[in-house]
């Protein structure tokens, strides 16, 4: 899976993207515009590209991981309503 904000915060096209933002995300918008910044200005090209495969590797474990509890809390609901209902 692609991590979209990771891609928008390397290539400084983070801004350009997020046009219309709610207020309550203001704050998170200002701190991603912020690292952003410290990024692009502390790594090179190439350190950014593996820490685009680290984030990239990162989400798709958490997605999986995510998937993984919710079947688990789901089977486990199913049973419960079954145990319930005999």
């Amino acid at each position: 899976m692609k991590n979209y904000i990771v891609e928008y915060i390397l290539s400084g096209k983070l801004e350009e993207k997020l046009t219309c933002v709610p207020a309550k995300c203001k704050p998170l918008l200002n701190a991603a515009i912020k690292a952003e910044e410290a990024v692009n200005s502390i790594l090179t090209d190439k350190q950014k590209a593996v820490f685009r495969v680290y984030c990239d590797v990162a989400l798709d474990f958490k997605c999986q991981q995510l998937a993984h509890h919710f079947t688990e809390g789901f089977k486990a609901g199913m049973l419960m309503g079954l145990q319930i209902r005999e």
